[in-house]
């Protein structure tokens, strides 16, 4: 069986120290792809010179068609049954 499970680590003098452990048995053997936070974050903020135009077309596709709420609806309507 074949699982797959994001994991955090650093780098310190050769070793890769886990943040957290993993549940897995002992000697199991796994693969990974090592890929630098710091980079990654780079490569999202260049993405930011975005155009408004694009920046537009996108919110668009994210967008959902929901019909608006009531115009009495408040907060209060949704924790009426958990009291």
């Amino acid at each position: 069986m074949s699982m797959s499970q994001e994991f955090h680590a650093i780098y310190e003098h050769g070793i890769l120290r886990l943040d957290v452990p993993l549940p897995l048995p002992e000697q199991t053997r796994v693969t990974g792809i090592v890929s630098n936070v710091e980079s990654a974050a780079t490569d999202f903020a260049a993405q930011d010179s975005m155009s408004l135009e694009e920046f537009e077309r996108q919110l668009d596709e994210l967008s959902l068609d929901v019909p608006p709420l009531p115009p009495d609806f408040s907060r209060a309507d949704i924790y009426l049954d958990h009291d």
